[in-house]
């Protein structure tokens, strides 16, 4: 017996189709027919995670370095804000102030004509 005449190109796709049919009850599938993908050793998958990984961790600092500025931002805008809602809060004080001195003074005003 010789490995040549069971190993063929014809009986490996042949065997490839029957383990895909019997195995398709849960659910895998055939790979794709004449795909040129290859094995990655063992060395290359870890050198191609270590990579990635590095890119990750790079992007990740990236993106904590722009929340903080975001949350500085932020920060200064409520500051502004808040200073906006103060001044805001002062002119109007100022203003019910000068209505209330024009308003009471009126009264005032009628009063001591009324008394006289």
């Amino acid at each position: 017996m010789c490995a040549d005449d069971l190993l063929t190109r014809e009986r490996l796709i042949a065997y490839h189709d029957s383990y895909a049919a019997a195995m398709a009850k849960y659910g895998l599938q055939r790979g794709v027919r004449g795909s040129e993908a290859r094995h990655t050793t063992t060395a290359q998958y870890y050198r191609d995670l270590k990579r990635k990984t590095g890119e990750l961790e790079a992007n990740v600092r990236q993106l904590q370095n722009e929340q903080q500025q975001a949350e500085r931002q932020l920060d200064e805008v409520r500051k502004d804000i808040k200073s906006e809602k103060l001044e805001a809060a002062k002119t109007e004080a100022k203003y019910q102030r000068k209505n209330s001195k024009f308003v009471f003074g009126a009264d005032q005003n009628r009063l001591l004509s009324s008394v006289s």
